[in-house]
């Protein structure tokens, strides 16, 4: 089984030796656990006919709704869902970000709905789906935040309910599909077909949660390394810890290579 994730250099905000790194480790720890990592780039968005709309669209949204330009990481954060619209037809396409650390989930456990699979519910670190599901997301995207436009300019929020300075793909499910933004969001996923499930999924969002799962349990069977995750994990690590001097890129690196490498 084929899992897909998605890379381009973003020099302005990633190091990139440390990105090839973390893309080096996520094949790895992928192929151990059955799967066949394969990586896609910007050029096979651009081959998509909604490319140059959706670019447009959301680079204006966002300094509109945010009163910041967005960067080539959160335009990235868009064009991904037409490079993975361009894949093979009638088959369920897996991906994922390569900050997805694999626990023991074999193809042959994943058992998804019809439809366009959220396994971490609105973080959209794993997902499946056909090819026409991802086409069908990116209008979504483009739509919803059209229509959406007085409510959320200038009141962009995060799940907690915190205003965001960013509205990346993550930010318009969560400002659209979350109770916590507004009342129609389940039903509004439901007749979507956007099934949105943490099964598989564990969100390392700190130390604490991080111990509990290496430490105490068995599940999830994958594990999400986020860098806000690792700059809240930074924090609660004190200055005695090994890591300190690193930066959240390379923190990652180091534990994924500690605890998950052979």
């Amino acid at each position: 089984m084929k899992i897909y994730t998605f890379h381009e250099s973003v020099k302005d905000s990633h190091n990139e030796e440390i990105q090839l790194k973390l893309l080096q480790l996520w094949k790895d720890n992928w192929v151990a656990n059955g799967w066949e990592p394969v990586v896609v780039n910007n050029d096979l968005a651009q081959a998509n006919p909604m490319y140059e709309e959706l670019v447009k669209k959301m680079t204006d949204l966002h300094v509109i709704f945010t009163g910041e330009k967005i960067k080539q990481y959160g335009i990235y954060c868009y064009t991904r869902w037409l490079a993975y619209a361009m894949l093979e037809d009638d088959v369920e396409i897996f991906t994922c970000d390569y900050d997805l650390v694999n626990n023991g989930l074999q193809p042959e456990a994943v058992q998804n709905r019809k439809g366009l699979n959220l396994m971490s519910e609105f973080c959209p670190c794993f997902v499946s789906g056909m090819n026409k599901d991802f086409q069908r997301l990116v209008s979504f995207m483009i739509k919803i935040s059209e229509l959406r436009f007085d409510s959320l300019r200038g009141k962009v929020k995060t799940l907690s309910g915190v205003k965001s300075p960013i509205y990346h793909d993550q930010d318009v499910l969560v400002n659209s599909l979350s109770t916590r933004n507004n009342s129609y969001g389940p039903e509004m996923a439901k007749d979507l077909k956007f099934n949105l499930s943490s099964k598989y999924v564990g969100q390392m969002a700190n130390k604490q949660i991080f111990d509990d799962f290496m430490f105490k349990k068995q599940l999830p069977k994958t594990l999400h390394f986020s860098r806000n995750s690792m700059l809240r994990f930074k924090k609660e690590m004190g200055n005695t810890q090994k890591f300190k001097n690193l930066s959240e890129d390379a923190l990652r690196v180091n534990i994924i290579k500690e605890k998950f490498s052979k």
